[in-house]
């Protein structure tokens, strides 16, 4: 899984799209009135968050290692 994101609150649902790391995406919704959907929310942000800050560490695990002389 690449990301996911909140596409759009439209009418009674909001709407989830998945993004695969192959580029496929996945398509979802639920109901704005249901409490899950404040649940999905909020696991985005974890999850955005946790992407923010793992992203420095991967790109320094990335950088070949300089040698000294």
């Amino acid at each position: 899984m690449k990301t996911v994101d909140c596409v759009e609150r439209k009418g009674k649902y909001v709407y989830f799209t998945v993004v695969m790391a192959e580029g496929k995406e996945i398509d979802f919704r639920c109901p704005q009135e249901q409490g899950w959907n404040a649940e999905i929310t909020l696991q985005l942000v974890q999850y955005k968050n946790r992407q923010a800050i793992l992203a420095p560490a991967q790109v320094e695990l990335k950088k070949p290692s300089r040698q000294e002389d």
